[in-house]
């Protein structure tokens, strides 16, 4: 049962439109902790978010999803960043935390970690020494207009508006083995095993 003291007010945005060509097949169905992927990264997600959609499923509604859970489909797949404007245009609140469906060390302590630098700003990041992590985010609706213009540019760079929007970029070297296993995603069966592996502690 969800806390509801603990329930942050906005929507969460899980982002599954992805093709998986490296994975080899649809990486929402990859088994995880008794069920799927998808379905434990479902179960954080409305454990703290006050709503929480699905952008880009192919097929019908997955076993084990929430009923109270909204699974949106995109007409035309347009990346990561067109799964962003889906969201942000279905969304009920003004502000969003984005995932995607492959990070599956997503925890709540993260979730709110990121929420609480995100005041004041319309886009909000962990930065580490590989770089920026913008499929864990937080999101105002306001970024929205910046998104369609760059979609209809022909842009598909899911960072594309950062210079548009006030963004802030969240400095993890505090906490670097947190953050390193947080931001983990999964694009290949071997990253897919490492994951597992660490999962297990072997």
């Amino acid at each position: 049962m969800t806390d509801k003291t603990r329930t942050l007010p906005g929507t969460g945005l899980i982002l599954a439109g992805g093709s998986g060509t490296r994975m080899g097949f649809d990486k929402t169905s990859l088994p995880w902790n008794g069920t799927t992927l998808l379905v434990h990264l479902e179960k954080i997600v409305s454990s703290i978010m006050s709503e929480t959609l699905i952008v880009g499923l192919r097929g019908g509604r997955p076993t084990g999803i929430s009923t109270q859970t909204v699974c949106i489909a995109e007409p035309r797949k347009l990346g990561p960043l067109g799964g962003l404007r889906h969201g942000l245009s279905a969304m009920h609140h003004p502000k969003a935390l984005v995932i995607a469906c492959d990070m599956p060390f997503i925890s709540t302590e993260a979730i709110e970690a990121l929420w609480k630098e995100s005041e004041g700003f319309e886009a909000t990041l962990p930065e580490t020494d590989d770089g920026l992590h913008p499929l864990f985010g937080i999101y105002t609706r306001s970024c929205l207009p910046h998104v369609e213009i760059k979609l209809e540019q022909g842009e598909r760079k899911f960072i594309s508006f950062f210079d548009l929007v006030k963004t802030q970029f969240i400095n993890t070297s505090g906490r670097r083995d947190f953050w390193a296993r947080t931001l983990v995603n999964l694009n290949s069966p071997e990253e897919f095993k490492r994951a597992l592996d660490a999962e297990k502690g072997t």
